[in-house]
C-alpha cells in the first residue's frame, strides 16, 4: 500500500449532491475552434487529404462546433439503422463523415485547381455599404458566396403526420378572458394576499 493511499478522493457517486449527469465535454476545445471560416454551405470544395484526395465536391453541412464540412459522396461511412416504424427496412447505409477543414481547400473559378483565399472589403454600388468579398490568392479572383435557395429548407421540412394536432384544433380559441374574473379559478385564489 503506498503511503499517498488515503490522499485519494472518494468516488463521485458517493460524493453527496455531485451531479452525475454532466454536459458533455465538446471535442474541440475553444482554444482550437476555427473564428473566421471561408467555406460556406455549398461551395465547392478539393480534398486535401485522405482516401478522398484530389477529389471535388459541394458542402452539404458545417459542423462549426467540431471544424467540420461535410462534402457531398467523400468519406462515406456505414450507419447501421435499425427497423422501427419511421423505418420499416432498417439496414446499413452510407452516409458522409465530416472532414476537418483544414483538410479542404476552396476551388479557383479560373482553373479549378485548389486555392487559398483573402476577404477584401469593398463598397457596394447600390447601398454604399462596406461589404466583404473572398479573392482567390491564386488567380485574385472572386468566389462569390453561394445563394440561399428555400426550397432546399422546403425538403428538409417534417410533413404533416397523422399524429399531428389538426391545425382547426390547434387556432381554435379556448380561453375567453373577461374584466370580471381574474385567470385563476375562484377555488384556488390566495385569499388573504390583497391579489383578489
Amino acid at each position: 500500500m503506498s503511503k499517498y493511499h488515503k490522499m485519494v478522493s472518494q468516488p463521485l457517486w458517493k460524493l453527496k449532491g455531485y451531479n452525475l449527469i454532466q454536459p458533455k465535454v465538446p471535442k474541440v476545445q475553444p482554444k482550437d475552434v476555427v473564428k473566421r471560416w471561408n467555406i460556406f454551405m455549398h461551395d465547392d470544395v478539393m480534398v486535401m487529404s485522405g482516401a478522398n484526395k484530389g477529389e471535388k465536391g459541394k458542402v452539404i453541412n458545417i459542423d462549426k462546433s467540431r471544424n467540420l464540412v461535410f462534402v457531398e459522396g467523400k468519406k462515406l461511412i456505414k450507419k447501421h439503422i435499425p427497423i422501427t416504424p419511421q423505418t420499416p427496412r432498417g439496414g446499413t447505409y452510407p452516409m458522409e463523415s465530416g472532414i476537418h477543414v483544414s483538410n479542404v481547400a476552396l476551388i479557383d473559378p479560373k482553373d479549378g485547381q485548389p486555392c487559398s483565399v483573402r476577404w477584401e472589403r469593398v463598397e457596394d454600388p447600390a447601398t454604399g455599404k462596406l461589404i466583404r468579398r473572398r479573392i482567390s490568392k491564386l488567380s485574385s479572383l472572386e468566389i462569390p458566396r453561394p445563394k440561399f435557395d428555400p426550397s432546399e429548407l422546403e425538403k428538409k421540412r417534417i410533413k404533416d403526420n397523422k399524429c399531428d394536432t389538426l391545425l382547426e384544433a390547434a387556432q381554435e380559441q379556448t380561453y375567453f378572458p373577461t374584466l370580471a374574473s381574474p385567470p385563476v379559478p375562484g377555488d384556488l385564489r390566495l385569499k388573504g394576499h390583497g391579489l383578489w
